[in-house]
Formats: structure tokens, sequence, C-alpha cells
């Protein structure tokens, strides 16, 4: 997975407190796309409220790295959309307000726009 190390301005719908933390955290945040939604009639009962996305990640500009994430999707967002992802269970479990979740990662913003300055 590529790490980036230059400044990265979102324009986000729905950000939290929470995400601005993340951002301050130097958390593990991951730009992706998604492709899908997961359906599953039997899961953990901890998981009977979470709405599951498959995610492809790409890079800022928009070029596939080949990976993909099954993420929670806290925000809402539709098939084909740009979203930022964490990948930090602990962070994950606290945005969400459950602990002992088995999740990893989770959509926590639609992405509207980048813009990446040199």
């Amino acid at each position: 997975m590529t790490t980036f190390n230059f400044i990265l301005f979102l324009k986000a719908v729905n950000i939290t407190k929470n995400i601005e933390l993340l951002i301050l955290l130097r958390v593990v945040m991951i730009i992706g796309e998604v492709i899908g939604t997961v359906v599953s009639t039997i899961k953990v009962s901890k998981m009977e409220q979470a709405r599951l996305k498959i995610v492809r990640v790409i890079n800022p500009y928009g070029k596939l790295s080949g990976k993909y994430f099954i993420v929670e999707d806290s925000v809402g967002v539709g098939v084909g959309e740009k979203v930022l992802i964490s990948d930090d269970d602990g962070v994950v479990r606290k945005l969400l307000g459950k602990d002992n979740i088995p999740i990893r990662s989770a959509i926590v913003a639609k992405i509207d726009n980048i813009n990446i300055y040199y």
C-alpha cells in the first residue's frame, strides 16, 4: 500500500469532530471508490446494524492500486462515490461507539473534491 507524505485537502460531506481528530492523529487514511455492497443474512450479533461496502483503493489522482477493502459504511454513501477510509480498528471502534466489534475499516467521509498543492 502506498503512503502519501503530502498535504491533502479534502472537501467532504458530514465532516465531524471525530474525522478532524483522526486527521490530526495521523491515523492511516485511505482514499477509495465504492464499487459494491455486501449482503449477509447471518452475521455476528454485534454487526446486525452494520452496512458493509466493497471499496477499491485509488491514489489521489484516481488510479487504481489493485487493493480492495470491505468496510462499514458509517456515512451512507452509494456505489461510484469516492470515500475516505480509516484502517485502524481502535479508531473505528471509537467512531462507531462500539467496543469489541469485529470491524477494522470504516468509511469516515465522502470525498467531493481532492486538491493537491505541490
